[in-house]
C-alpha cells in the first residue's frame, strides 16, 4: 500500500499492487514493473486508503497531499472532486494535458488501448469563469479529434454538474 511521492509524481514500487491498482479501472501508468500516479489519481487512491503516500519517509495525511498540489495547481481540489465523482459513477478517467483539458473520459466498460475516449473534460468551480474564446478553442479542440466536451463544475456544497458540448454542422 505505499507509494512515494517524487517531484509531482506517485510511485508505487509493490509490483503486485501496481498491478493489481492498473487492472482495477486502468489508473495510473504502469512503466516496466511500477505504477506511476498523478496528484489526482494518488487523492483518489488516498481517500479511499488504497494507498498511504509518503514523502521523504514521512507518510502525508490526505490534507497535506491535498495542500501540496494545490500550491502547484489552484484548481487541483476542483479536479479531485470531478475525478472522484467520474471514477464513483463508473467512468474511467485519464490525463488529457496533451489536448488541453483535465481528463479523458472513457465510457463504462472500455478498455483502454482498444477504446477510445469519448469525451475530453474541463474542471471548474461554479465561482470560476470562463471566456468565450477559451470555449470555443476547447470545443474546436474536441472536433478534431472526434470527443465530445464535458464542462465539470463544482458547486459551492461539492457537487459536480457536467455539460457535454460538441461541434454541429449546420445545415
Amino acid at each position: 500500500m505505499q507509494a512515494n511521492l517524487i517531484n509531482d509524481l506517485i510511485i508505487i514500487n509493490d509490483e503486485a499492487l501496481a498491478n493489481s491498482l492498473h487492472s482495477k479501472g486502468f489508473i495510473g501508468n504502469l512503466e516496466k514493473k511500477r505504477l506511476e500516479l498523478s496528484g489526482v489519481e494518488a487523492f483518489y487512491l488516498l481517500s479511499k486508503n488504497k494507498i498511504k503516500v509518503f514523502r521523504k519517509k514521512k507518510e502525508l495525511t490526505e490534507k497535506e497531499f491535498a495542500d501540496f498540489f494545490s500550491k502547484k495547481d489552484k484548481r487541483f481540489i476542483i479536479k479531485c472532486k470531478i475525478f472522484s465523482d467520474l471514477r464513483n459513477s463508473g467512468f474511467i478517467v485519464k490525463t488529457a494535458l496533451k489536448y488541453g483539458f483535465d481528463f479523458r473520459v472513457y465510457d463504462k466498460g472500455s478498455k483502454i488501448g482498444q477504446d477510445h475516449a469519448k469525451w475530453l473534460a474541463y474542471c471548474i468551480s461554479q465561482n470560476d469563469s470562463l471566456k468565450i474564446i477559451d470555449y470555443s478553442r476547447m470545443i474546436r479542440v474536441c472536433h478534431s479529434v472526434k470527443k465530445s466536451m464535458i464542462l465539470g463544475i463544482i458547486d459551492d456544497e461539492g457537487d459536480a454538474t457536467y455539460f457535454e458540448s460538441h461541434w454541429e454542422k449546420m445545415k
